[in-house]
C-alpha cells in the first residue's frame, strides 16, 4: 500500500445540505403525509 490512502475530502468539496432544512417543519410535513397515507389505506 505504500502508505497512500484515498481521502475523498481531499478531492471532493463537502457541502452540508442539511443546514438549510427546518427540521421541525419537515417533520410535521412528513407526519401529515404518513397520516394521509394511512387514512387512504
Amino acid at each position: 500500500m505504500n502508505g497512500r490512502f484515498f481521502v475523498p475530502s481531499k478531492y471532493i468539496e463537502f457541502k452540508n445540505r442539511d443546514e438549510a432544512i427546518d427540521f421541525d417543519t419537515k417533520m410535521k410535513e412528513s407526519q401529515a403525509e404518513i397520516v394521509e397515507l394511512l387514512r387512504k389505506e
